[in-house]
């Protein structure tokens, strides 16, 4: 307790926070909420005026830890980094049967976040996002998305649907154009997504909604693939009219109509653009169904 009580003089001394450690065998049937809010009113633990005390009370006969902030620390100290101190730095230690360090653990943690601002604010973005659910999603989506989509890779690989497979499958090869080498598509499906979602947990502090994160990253790596294909679709185009072939691009084009249209609607951002772009002629893609349709046998 010595060593507790040199930390509190200096904390106390530096920032003018008052902090009171109380251990109790038993408060009976008292709620430790309710007792801790009793106690810290009682002794006006805290400057006057400033009400910037914190009680540290613990109960033997529960194994409760509570720590219960005056309103002046609340900015600094709200509930959820007091929980994060109590789950993180006191609980562990006390399991352990080491009380006095977990004590001290839980001390010298509240002395980090109340004598570095940058410090406390940093574990209070990090608490929203472990509050939102966002850290168990993360952790539930990479691992059972990446095992989905290495048996998507080896079921793809074994129907010798890639560009580089040693027997294209006949239904894949109509045009050839439009499959990828295996590391494309793994870099596509694989690396992408998962270095976006990795990306965007990394490099993101507070997230609201796991899910709707989850949506846009699922929506703009969407948007890439699709991207992808249209210039795959491209590569086809310019190979029939090398050839002057037109009615073979109308026919390559038509096969498409049910698909990008559908991706229109689910993707009006910027697929419906680029839908009535494919159908209106705007660019190459009108051009050449005009020569074919002008060119047809009537």
């Amino acid at each position: 307790m010595n060593q507790i009580d040199g930390i509190l003089e200096d904390l106390e001394r530096k920032t003018t926070v008052q902090v009171a450690v109380v251990v109790q065998n038993s408060i009976g049937t008292a709620d430790v909420f309710d007792f801790s809010q009793r106690l810290f009113t009682k002794w006006g633990i805290g400057q006057a005026g400033k009400d910037n005390g914190l009680l540290v009370m613990m109960v033997f006969e529960t194994h409760d830890i509570r720590l219960h902030t005056g309103h002046g620390l609340e900015g600094v100290l709200p509930d959820v980094i007091c929980k994060r101190i109590e789950m993180e730095q006191i609980v562990p230690r006390f399991r352990e049967g080491n009380y006095d360090a977990g004590m001290i653990a839980g001390i010298e943690e509240v002395v980090r976040v109340l004598s570095n601002p940058e410090y406390a604010e940093e574990l209070i973005d990090t608490s929203r996002r472990d509050e939102s659910g966002w850290e168990t999603f993360f952790w539930i989506v990479l691992p059972i998305g990446s095992a989905v989509l290495f048996v998507w890779f080896l079921v793809l690989n074994a129907r010798n649907f890639f560009a580089d497979s040693k027997k294209q499958s006949k239904k894949f090869t109509a045009y050839p154009e439009m499959l990828p080498k295996r590391m494309e598509w793994v870099t596509l499906f694989g690396i992408v997504p998962i270095g976006m979602l990795i990306a965007f947990h990394v490099l993101t502090i507070n997230i609201g909604n796991p899910i709707l994160v989850f949506l846009a990253v699922l929506y703009c790596w969407w948007i890439i693939t699709l991207i992808n294909k249209r210039l795959r679709m491209k590569n086809i185009v310019d190979r029939y009219s090398a050839t002057k072939n037109y009615f073979k691009i109308v026919e390559f084009y038509q096969s498409y109509d049910v698909f990008w249209f559908v991706i229109g609607i689910l993707f009006p951002l910027p697929m419906l653009f680029a839908y009535f772009q494919y159908r209106g002629g705007s660019d190459s893609t009108g051009t050449i169904r005009g020569i074919a349709n002008h060119a047809a046998p009537r």
